[in-house]
């Protein structure tokens, strides 16, 4: 059963004096390739063996112990089996466009959390190009907990991700706009992202542990605000004090990631 093609996107901009933006933190200074992608190719109904591998890296499957790592890969395995249902949304919407599916990532917490709102998902597509939708159609086929109330895409270009290419790719939340996307997904993909379909991220060559730690700082002042009941949609607890949480633990946990991989921080 194909997911319906009935979506929210939260991509095109336009602020009003009223917005924080996460840039008036720090800005970036990006290197590029910001990540690389190998040759091999993850298909339908892969081999549990390379779906395993895909989670190696990732710093919540670092840190279970061997029951959670086994739950997370077998919500792996689901989504890399159920896989059509995603590439029949993304087809129709952009391959509609001219655009080819070459990257599909779990980015999120669906793959360890026991209660996950949504399954987030990185999409990286041929040329240049941004879009981040929302829907809530098919979820009963891919989630395996049965909490998920949410399907996000964050949809990039591969040559802005290789830097060929620069597109706009801000996302307008009510209150608070988040700038540099593309930059803010890929530094973190090698110890976050689970790759589901399509070519894997390559072997890290180098953290780029400075532009990380300013995404840290973007992360938490977004953070900040939501505590302090500045974000809108977050401005009731528990909610906001929840989100605010997540914030912090994902920020914790990408600074120990680079305090073990990064010959920088050591």
């Amino acid at each position: 059963m194909p997911i319906k093609q009935s979506y929210t996107t939260l991509a095109p901009t336009g602020t009003d004096n009223h917005d924080y933006h996460d840039r008036d933190s720090l800005p970036f200074n990006v290197r590029y390739p910001i990540v690389e992608f190998k040759d091999e190719f993850i298909g339908i109904d892969a081999d549990t063996t390379l779906l395993h591998r895909q989670l190696l890296r990732n710093y919540w499957f670092q840190k279970s112990n061997t029951v959670e790592r086994k739950e997370m890969l077998d919500r792996v395995v689901h989504i890399n089996n159920n896989i059509q249902i995603v590439l029949d949304f993304l087809e129709k919407t952009y391959g509609a466009l001219g655009f080819t599916i070459e990257h599909i990532a779990i980015a999120g917490s669906y793959t360890h959390s026991s209660t996950p709102g949504d399954i987030d998902f990185d999409v990286v597509v041929n040329g240049s190009f941004f879009d981040y939708v929302t829907f809530n159609e098919g979820i009963e086929l891919l989630d395996m907990t049965g909490t998920v109330q949410k399907l996000s895409f964050t949809v990039m270009g591969m040559d802005n991700i290789l830097g060929t290419a620069f597109t706009t790719d801000d996302i307008r939340n009510k209150g608070f706009v988040h700038h540099d996307t593309i930059t803010r997904e890929m530094l973190v993909a090698p110890m976050r992202n689970v790759t589901v379909y399509g070519h894997p991220l390559d072997d890290i060559k180098h953290v780029d542990s400075r532009n990380v730690l300013v995404r840290i700082a973007r992360q938490l002042y977004f953070a900040e605000l939501t505590l302090e009941g500045k974000i809108p949609y977050y401005s009731e607890d528990p909610l906001r004090t929840r989100k605010a949480t997540k914030r912090v633990r994902e920020a914790y946990e990408i600074i120990d990631w680079l305090i073990h991989n990064s010959q920088d921080l050591r």
